[in-house]
C-alpha cells in the first residue's frame, strides 16, 4: 500500500522550527517523497534550495515566536508591551518620582504673616536644579524661621479645551511628567479633578476623575471617559500643572538648595538651610520591576489585609526602597488594630513631612476600616568597611584599590540589605578576596558579623581600603 504526502508530511513536528531541525527532518523525507533523488550532499541544487528554504523558515519563526513573547508577561521584552498586558489588570507603570527634601528658611521676626505659596521655586545655586514648594505654608507675625517641604521638579501649566466627547485625551509637551503634584482643574468653576490610581474603588463613578496613560516613548496624555467618571463639557477649560522632573537625577545632597528663584518670594534676609539629603527620587518603573511586582499586587487586589499585603503595596509605591511590616501576631506589643510599617525611601535618611503624608493616606485608602496603620522612618545602622589589602606584585596597586572599593559599593548599599538582615563577616571578606590582584586581605573593621534587627537596616557608608603591602 503506497504511503501518500500528506500522510508523510504530518510526521514533521510544527514546534521544531530552528535551523538544524528543519533541515534534518526535510532530508529525511527525501526518499520518501522522491526515492530518485540520491544526493543529498550540500553539492546538489536541490539541497542548496531546501537550506534556503530552511533559513527563511528559521527566520520566520524567530519573529512569529517572539511575537507571541510579547502576549505574556514573562517573556514580553518589549515596554509597550508590558504597558498594555498590565493595563489588562489595571496595573500602570509609575512614571518618574521627585525627589523630596527640608529646608529650613530663618529671617528677621515678621512684621506681619509671610506665605510661602505652592510652585515657589527654589535651586541650587548654580540654578540647574529646581525644587518647588509642595504645599502653601504661613509664617506666623513674629517668627524668625519656618521648615518648608520641597519637591524636586520644574512647574509647567498647559491649558486645553474641551470638545465634549465621552472619551477625551489631550497630549503633554514633557517627557518627564512626575508621579507628584499632577493637578488637573476644568471648567470656569475650577472643579478640581482627581488621578485615578489603580487602588481607587469607584463607588461612584460621576465623581470627577482623570487617567494619565504615558506609553514607552514617555509620552504622557491626561485622559477623561464617562466610562469611570464625569468629563469635561464642550468649550470647558482644561488646565493641566505638572512637575518636569528629573527623577532619581534631582537627588541631591545636603546644603545644595541655597535661593529662591525669586527673592520676593522670601522675607528679606533669608538664609536658606538644607540639612538633609533629598530622598524618594526614582527614574520611571523598569519592566523588571513591573514582572514582579504587578502579579504580586494583583494578588492583594490593592487592598491590604495581612502584613504581606502591607508590605507588596509599600513596596510598589514610587519612591519606597524598601519596607517591613509588623502586627499584633508578629508583636505582641502591637495592639490588635494597628499595623507597623517601618519604610525606608529611595536615598535613605528620614521621610519627609510630604512623602510620609502621601504615604499615610495611601494606606488610609487601601487599608481595612477598622485597622489603623502606623508609619515610623527605619533606625539605620552605619557601617563602613575598612581594610588593609595585600596586592599581588604584578598588578597595579592604585587599579586594584579601585576595583576592590567598586566591588564593595556594588555588594553593599541601602536596597540590598533588608530590614533584619545580618551583615555577615565572611561575605564582605570573600568579595574583597574575590577581586584579582588581592593576595590576601586584613580587616580593620567589622572584625565580626553585624547583627541587625527587624526595624532596622544597614547603611554602608564610603569604604576605606588600605594598601598594606605588595607580594
Amino acid at each position: 500500500m503506497s504511503t501518500s504526502s500528506s500522510q508523510v508530511t504530518n510526521n514533521i513536528v510544527y514546534t521544531d522550527t530552528d535551523f538544524t531541525t528543519l533541515q534534518t527532518d526535510m532530508l529525511a523525507l527525501i526518499p520518501k517523497l522522491n526515492p530518485n533523488w540520491t544526493n543529498a550532499t550540500d553539492t546538489d541544487m536541490g539541497v542548496t534550495l531546501l537550506n534556503v528554504f530552511c533559513g527563511i523558515c528559521d527566520m520566520l519563526s524567530y519573529y512569529l515566536n517572539n511575537q507571541a513573547y510579547e502576549c505574556y508577561l514573562p517573556l514580553a521584552g518589549l515596554r509597550q508591551s508590558v504597558i498594555n498586558i498590565t493595563s489588562l489588570i489595571g496595573y500602570r507603570l509609575a512614571r518618574p518620582s521627585s525627589a523630596t527634601l527640608n529646608v529650613t528658611l530663618t529671617f528677621d521676626p515678621l512684621e506681619s504673616a509671610f506665605v510661602f505659596n505652592k510652585y515657589d521655586i527654589f535651586t541650587t545655586a548654580d540654578g540647574t536644579i529646581s525644587y518647588v514648594v509642595t504645599s502653601e505654608t504661613i509664617a506666623l507675625a513674629g517668627s524668625t524661621s519656618v521648615t518648608l517641604t520641597l519637591t524636586q521638579g520644574v512647574p509647567v501649566t498647559e491649558n486645553f479645551v474641551s470638545d465634549g466627547s465621552y472619551n477625551q485625551s489631550y497630549t503633554l509637551t514633557n517627557n518627564s511628567v512626575s508621579e507628584d503634584m499632577l493637578s488637573v482643574i476644568v471648567g470656569s468653576s475650577n472643579t478640581e479633578y482627581t488621578e485615578l490610581q489603580k487602588d481607587t474603588y469607584l463607588s461612584n463613578i460621576k465623581l470627577n476623575y482623570f487617567f494619565v496613560n504615558t506609553d514607552a516613548d514617555n509620552t504622557t496624555k491626561i485622559e477623561f471617559s464617562s466610562v469611570y467618571g464625569s468629563i469635561p463639557s464642550n468649550g470647558d477649560s482644561v488646565k493641566v500643572t505638572y512637575l518636569d522632573t528629573l527623577g532619581v537625577g534631582g537627588s541631591v545632597t545636603s546644603g545644595m538648595i541655597t535661593k529662591a528663584l525669586d527673592s520676593t518670594k522670601v522675607p528679606t534676609g533669608t538664609e536658606i538651610s538644607q540639612n538633609s539629603v533629598a530622598t524618594s527620587g526614582t527614574s520611571r518603573e523598569s519592566v523588571a520591576v513591573t514582572k514582579k511586582q504587578a502579579p504580586r499586587e494583583i494578588r492583594t487586589l490593592w487592598r491590604a489585609v495581612t502584613a504581606e499585603d502591607y508590605k507588596t503595596l509599600l513596596d510598589g509605591y514610587p519612591g519606597v526602597l524598601t519596607s517591613n511590616v509588623f502586627d499584633h501576631s508578629v508583636d505582641s506589643a502591637i495592639p490588635i488594630q494597628q499595623v507597623v510599617c517601618v519604610v525606608a525611601p529611595i536615598g535613605g535618611g528620614a521621610l519627609t513631612d510630604s512623602f510620609f503624608s502621601e504615604l499615610k493616606g495611601y494606606l488610609n485608602r487601601v487599608c481595612m476600616i477598622t485597622t489603623d496603620p502606623v508609619i515610623k522612618n527605619p533606625q539605620y545602622v552605619d557601617l563602613t568597611i575598612k581594610a588593609n589589602i595585600y596586592v599581588g606584585s604584578s598588578y597595579d596597586s592604585n587599579s586594584v584599590i579601585l576595583a576592590v572599593t567598586n566591588a564593595i559599593k556594588k555588594s553593599f548599599y541601602t536596597g540590598v540589605y533588608d530590614f533584619g538582615s545580618p551583615v555577615r563577616f565572611s561575605q564582605i571578606v570573600s568579595v574583597i578576596q574575590g577581586i584579582a590582584g588581592v593576595s590576601y586581605v586584613t580587616m580593620v573593621a567589622p572584625l565580626t558579623d553585624v547583627p541587625i534587627t527587624n526595624y532596622e537596616i544597614a547603611n554602608f557608608l564610603t569604604p576605606e581600603i588600605a594598601l598594606a603591602g605588595v607580594v
